[in-house]
């Protein structure tokens, strides 16, 4: 159960960051292709994974991300409020209703932080509310180990799906 949390928390970045197709470019931070580094902490768990992305990656991602929002999600707004990415979304997932909040701050073109809070009505698995950061900072070029669109978290490598 820890494991899927972790996991599930690591595609919750992925789908933050690729939230730039499913929204006007300005209005949404971009990462530069390489390896980048994803720590999801919700106080109880912490993950760090390794992604490797590019433009299409990315673009395929935004485009599973918007496809997905399309079919689930009621309201799904993205707007910049000077340094700070806002996304409000609520969604049925799960026979619940997810209700979530989002502000991405970027640091720099290396580097992006989030605050997400999330709310469940009714719960799902037990959960009523839930906060988590998320940090993205670029290390550098991708490792000969993954290829755009590849994450390896807690030792295992997982391909984003490349359709919607």
């Amino acid at each position: 159960m820890a494991n899927r949390l972790l996991i599930t928390g690591a595609m919750a970045i992925v789908c933050a960051c690729a939230a730039a197709g499913a929204a006007r470019a300005e209005d949404t931070p971009v990462r530069k292709s390489g390896l980048w580094e994803l720590t999801i902490d919700t106080g109880a768990n912490k993950v760090v994974a390794r992604q490797c992305v590019d433009a299409a990656s990315q673009a395929a991602a935004a485009a599973k991300v918007k496809s997905l929002a399309e079919s689930m999600c009621s309201k799904r707004e993205t707007r910049r409020q000077g340094d700070v990415f806002v996304q409000d979304s609520v969604c049925q997932l799960m026979g619940s209703e997810r209700i979530a909040h989002s502000e991405t701050t970027a640091i720099s073109e290396n580097e992006f932080r989030s605050v997400n809070t999330v709310h469940y009505h009714p719960p799902m698995n037990g959960m009523t509310d839930t906060t988590s950061t998320a940090s993205a900072k670029w290390l550098g070029p991708c490792d000969a180990d993954l290829s755009p669109g590849e994450m390896i978290v807690n030792g295992r490598k997982i391909k984003m799906p490349a359709q919607p």
